[in-house]
């Protein structure tokens, strides 16, 4: 019979390594979220700028086209930060509570891995008769 792995379900890691993996969750949820925010107010800025330099510039511009471009550019990008912004919330918490969480997996796939290796190190010592 098999031993179990001491980190087979998360609740049954150690506390502190629960601690540490939320901390890290968040962390890493924090710079996805925050790179969703400061990139639309740029890219609309960017925008604004053509729809600007297309209405006051030297030169007015005389057909539709740059205003056009200048709007898409200063409205697409809260439409794709919503879509980035909920996709990163859905990733943090799904809504779907049996949903699996890659990170949580990723760990304990290297406990596991971690668990054989030692196992088979203990395993290869006993058999050559070293304690």
């Amino acid at each position: 019979m098999q031993d179990r792995h001491p980190a087979a379900r998360y609740e049954d890691l150690p506390e502190e390594v629960q601690n540490y993996i939320s901390n890290l969750q968040l962390e890493v949820y924090d710079l996805k979220q925050q790179e969703a925010v400061t990139g639309a107010p740029i890219q609309s800025a960017v925008g604004a700028a053509i729809l600007c330099i297309a209405y006051f510039g030297v030169q007015p511009a005389s057909t539709i086209w740059p205003y056009a471009f200048g709007l898409f550019v200063l409205i697409v990008p809260w439409f794709r930060y919503r879509r980035i912004w909920k996709r990163n919330a859905e990733e943090f918490l799904p809504r779907d509570r049996d949903a699996r969480n890659p990170t949580r997996d990723g760990i304990i796939r290297e406990w596991e891995l971690e668990y054989l290796y030692r196992a088979e190190i203990q395993k290869g010592t006993q058999e050559n008769g070293d304690d």
